[in-house]
């Protein structure tokens, strides 16, 4: 027997009823909600339909792994789909097998059926017809939908594909507050979230008729819904059902639904329109529950308007700075030169490796580095703001590593800026005195910046120094990038900041 696990969106309407947004295949999961899904339930279907082998198809990146995303979240049953199936078969004496396809494939390997086979996917198969009809093609399932009470209304227009056209946009939908009430959609699936989806605060059925006219065929309109049982801890979030549909009548196992939510609180700033009713790009992540940021792989990130401590004691904007240039760094005890051994043995680990801030002061000596690489791009990102105790106020990505001192530890140790906390301490390269110091974060917020910003790599020495305050004469104390192949935070969505505005939660205990 054949099935497919699908991951299916709603949002409720302001009556409180849902309204399905769409459906999709090769769906993502995340390990720390697999634990909470019916198994009993999956378990017996085993049983009732005399399952004895289980083949599980799925796509690289299909599980999203709670641990890779956070290092030191010990709390949480780290287990993934593939993992719990394998668990069940055995439990049953049954046998099971996995075949992992790579990212964008859109055929599965073939298996052959037979009575006492169940043959399970999440992988996308192009030869499927609720892969390629409905989860692919949005336009199409609205279509299939729109009698139903709990369809949205949708707008669609093609001059060739006319059988597909759709009109139930007639009268002007309304939302409380800065709600959108409108939110235009690619027709086939679409990852550049900076663009898509667009939201839509439209205040007449005039303005509705020129946004329908704006479109393009590879578009179309969905109603907006807002109730407050959409919100979760003040963010927006979309409802997401886990079903497996299986045998030649489609039928359906539900499995278990859960909240996808935004990554920021949606009063963490105004939500702002422009003249035409389209909400400004810096407002989107309010509304969202996918990150609009695209993964941007690099060693280090700097901003175009912090100058780095050269060898000579001068500084030099990122524009200005050259390969192989000599930049000032400091050696502490609890730093190697090289993170990983010849044996392969990892020696360096961000918020891992730590020493004490009297010891640093005391032990810590001057040298150069050499930078090694650089690189610039323009990027519309979330960052943190952070307030210290000395006056200093900047903003920093959420990968950037830092040098602090840990209230409660007292240790000192490069952290994520996304793991910082009130009361951890920054410390500064004081150069004109040629000493260490130290200030306390007094508060945390999420911002949303376009900026030019610079990735940068220095070797032999990981650490330099951008100047943090002139007046004060102190520089941070960073270190390069980390470079792990899952570490993304602006992807994953996991910010750990104390008590501020975007998560509101104390950060995980270390291991």
């Amino acid at each position: 027997m054949k099935a497919l696990i699908i991951g299916t969106d709603f949002l409720k309407d302001a009556s409180g009823n849902l309204r399905i947004i769409e459906t999709n295949t090769n769906v993502d999961v995340h390990n720390k909600i697999v634990p909470q899904l019916d198994w009993n339930s999956f378990k017996q279907f085993l049983i009732d339909n005399s399952i004895t082998k289980l083949h599980f198809i799925y796509t690289d990146g299909n599980f999203i792994n709670t641990e890779k995303e956070n290092a030191f979240d010990t709390t949480t049953e780290i287990v993934s789909l593939k993992d719990k199936m394998s668990e069940i078969m055995a439990e049953l004496s049954g046998t099971f097998n996995h075949y992992e396809v790579p990212k964008n494939s859109i055929t599965v390997p073939y298996i052959e059926d037979a009575d006492d086979v169940l043959i399970l996917r999440t992988s996308y198969d192009t030869t499927a017809l609720v892969d390629e009809n409905y989860a692919k093609d949005k336009v199409n399932f609205h279509r299939v939908i729109a009698n139903e009470t709990f369809a949205p209304n949708v707008y669609y227009h093609s001059e060739t594909d006319t059988n597909l056209n759709i009109d139930q946009l007639t009268n002007l939908h309304t939302t409380t507050g800065d709600a959108p009430n409108y939110i235009v959609k690619t027709r086939y699936p679409n990852t550049n979230y900076l663009m898509y989806p667009k939201f839509y605060k439209i205040q007449s059925l005039e303005s509705l008729q020129s946004l329908k006219d704006s479109l393009t065929e590879l578009e179309y309109i969905e109603e907006y819904h807002i109730h407050s049982d959409n919100f979760i801890d003040n963010k927006i979030g979309v409802i997401r059902s886990l079903d497996i549909i299986y045998g030649g009548t489609l039928s359906t196992l539900h499995l278990g639904s859960y909240i996808m939510t935004a990554g920021v609180k949606n009063d963490a700033w105004v939500t702002e329109y422009d003249e035409n009713g389209k909400m400004e790009q810096n407002s989107r992540p309010l509304w969202m529950s996918k990150s609009l940021m695209e993964k941007f792989n690099t060693t280090y990130i700097l901003d175009d308007d912090t100058p780095i401590l050269y060898a000579d004691g001068s500084f030099k904007y990122p524009n200005q700075i050259l390969v192989n240039d000599s930049l000032k760094t400091i050696n502490l005890s609890w730093v190697p030169l090289n993170e990983t051994s010849e044996t392969g043995e990892v020696l360096y680990v961000t918020d891992v490796n730590s020493g004490s801030f009297n010891s640093d002061l005391e032990s810590f000596t001057q040298s150069n580095t050499t930078v090694i690489d650089l690189g610039t791009q323009t990027k519309e990102s979330l960052m943190i703001r952070v307030t210290l105790e000395n006056g200093i106020v900047y903003e920093d990505l959420p990968a950037s590593s830092m040098m602090v001192e840990e209230y409660d530890t007292l240790q000192t140790t490069f952290v994520f800026t996304n793991r910082f906390r009130i009361n951890d301490s920054i410390v500064f390269f004081d150069y004109v005195n040629n000493t260490l110091t130290k200030s306390k974060i007094t508060n945390l917020e999420i911002v949303y910046v376009n900026k030019k910003i610079y990735d940068i790599n220095v070797e032999t020495n990981d650490l330099f120094l951008p100047l943090a305050d002139e007046t004060l004469g102190l520089t941070f104390i960073q270190h390069n990038g980390t470079c792990f192949g899952w570490c993304a935070p602006w992807t994953c969505a996991v910010w750990c900041c104390n008590a501020c505005s975007f998560c509101g939660g104390a950060p995980p205990s270390k291991l």
